[in-house]
């Protein structure tokens, strides 16, 4: 399927046609989509993070098919590291939650965590899966470690402080934001607009004293 194709109908699934309301302000302002309105009290960072997690980080998968991710041995420090053991662990654990390996992929898509996401593309899964599958989501160009894997761990780094409760003051927000608006744009720019048009970042920078 053609990246433009794919990335339209992955957004039409992910936010009802009726719903689809590029708008700023406060969640009263006017109306938004249920995946928007539910992550927004969660604070300004959380919300866009999590809808372009939960929209395009979002590769089809077989609930039946844990040997998508069969080990893969990386020299880490003196010790020989399955890095593929936490991705097999996690998609074992969705699939059990989701109702088990007759699960619909979305079922299971939807009980995987951020972390799961973050690493598929790292370095030690350029061959495996980079090459051969998860390029063909981004647009002729993309670098795997400056465009996608250098961003999105850091907005999981992100992700990780807002969850924790940890400070922001040192914190280049307005990088992260950048991070993800541009992720976000090369898997659909629909979706890199909708995320600045919502996302009350910006505002908020704005206003800091």
């Amino acid at each position: 399927m053609p990246h433009g194709s794919r990335s339209t109908s992955l957004l039409q699934a992910g936010i009802e046609p009726g719903r689809w309301h590029c708008t700023s302000g406060t969640p009263s302002s006017a109306p938004r989509s249920c995946t928007t309105w539910r992550t927004w009290r969660s604070g300004c960072a959380t919300p866009t993070t999590s809808l372009c997690h939960s929209l395009a980080w979002t590769p089809s998968l077989d609930p039946g098919r844990k040997h998508r991710f069969p080990p893969l041995f990386r020299t880490r420090g003196r010790r020989r590291v399955d890095v593929n053991d936490k991705l097999r662990d996690n998609l074992g654990h969705a699939i059990a939650n989701a109702g088990g390996p007759t699960a619909p992929s979305g079922k299971v898509v939807a009980e995987l965590m951020f972390g799961f996401w973050r690493y598929l593309s790292s370095a030690a899964h350029e061959k495996t899966l980079w090459v051969p599958a998860l390029h063909h989501a981004f647009p002729s160009g993309t670098d795997r470690a400056a465009h996608v894997d250098g961003p999105v761990g850091r907005l999981h780094d992100l992700r990780n402080r807002v969850a924790h409760h940890e400070p922001l003051l040192t914190t280049d927000v307005a990088g992260r934001l950048s991070d993800l608006t541009g992720v976000a744009a090369r898997l659909d720019p629909r979706l890199g607009q909708h995320l600045l048009a919502t996302s009350t970042v910006s505002n908020l920078l704005a206003t800091r004293p």
